[in-house]
């Protein structure tokens, strides 16, 4: 269940303060003008190109909360997403996937995770 604040599922009320670690789905995402041009500013683009489908958006909210601006995230209900991960699909699509969120594992931990 998405968003995850803390690793916990968001539920109403909970409060996101600059070092909460926010981690949502990137469908339904509206970014605010000003911290799209900080996350550019810091990192030369809004979204990490070398992630091709899985990734983009963890790595965008892990941008953010490196970034200090996680307390700038409002979170509005109403958006729906479906996980493939949780959807009956072929062992050719299972393979793409599981090579697909290995690579987003692997540059990951090395672009993101501090030593």
């Amino acid at each position: 269940m998405y968003p995850k604040i803390q690793n916990k599922p968001y539920y109403s009320g909970v409060n996101i303060t600059r070092k909460s670690k926010v981690v949502s789905i990137g469908s339904g995402l509206v970014i605010g003008r000003d911290v799209a041009a900080f996350v550019k500013k810091i990192y030369g683009d809004i979204f990490d190109e070398r992630f091709y489908l899985y990734g983009v958006d963890t790595t965008f909210f892990l941008r953010v909360f490196n970034s200090n601006l996680s307390n700038r995230i409002n979170i509005i209900s109403g958006f729906q997403h479906s996980l493939s991960r949780l959807q009956k699909e072929s062992n050719e699509v299972k393979k793409f996937r599981c090579i697909e969120r290995s690579y987003d594992k692997g540059l990951t931990i090395r672009f993101y995770k501090k030593i």
